[in-house]
């Protein structure tokens, strides 16, 4: 009986059957890693700062962080996100950049110092004129990266 069992089922049915489910296996563990992936790149795109307080005509005025220009000038109170990547043109603070290099201590920065975009000013009162905007940043281009990676197959 096992003979005519055995003659039923094609040489090498069953090892083709499982590698069929291997594959299937790790389509769906691929598919999921994008997803988790995408969920963490749209987190780290919406740590960038929402609003900006420029100074125009020795006003400041608050307008959408994406508006911002190279060259324009605008304030970060203690507690505030940095907008965009720049470099300090008055005032003295310590600047929270975990974010960008995992350092846990806040950075102090001042005037002729460079800041980074979506990191935190944790104590003074800082005039930074804009370096780099939007796709320029150095968010961006991390989350270039990240969608780099993600969109190679290792």
């Amino acid at each position: 009986m096992r003979a005519q069992v055995r003659s039923l089922v094609a040489p090498g049915f069953v090892s083709r059957a499982g590698l069929a489910r291997l594959r299937d296996v790790g389509r769906y563990l691929e598919a999921r890693a994008k997803r988790r992936s995408g969920a963490a790149l749209r987190a780290l795109l919406e740590l960038g700062a929402k609003e900006a307080r420029v100074i125009r005509d020795g006003v400041e005025v608050l307008v959408p962080a994406d508006e911002l220009a190279v060259g324009d000038r605008f304030v970060v109170r203690p507690g505030e996100k940095v907008a965009t990547d720049g470099v300090v043109v008055s005032g003295t603070s310590a600047v929270d950049q975990s974010m960008l290099t995992g350092e846990s201590v806040p950075v102090e920065v001042g005037p002729g110092d460079a800041v980074a975009g979506a990191t935190v000013n944790t104590s003074g009162r800082v005039v930074v004129q804009a370096t780099r905007v939007g796709a320029s940043t150095a968010l961006a281009q991390i989350a270039r990266l990240v969608a780099d990676a993600q969109a190679g197959k290792a």
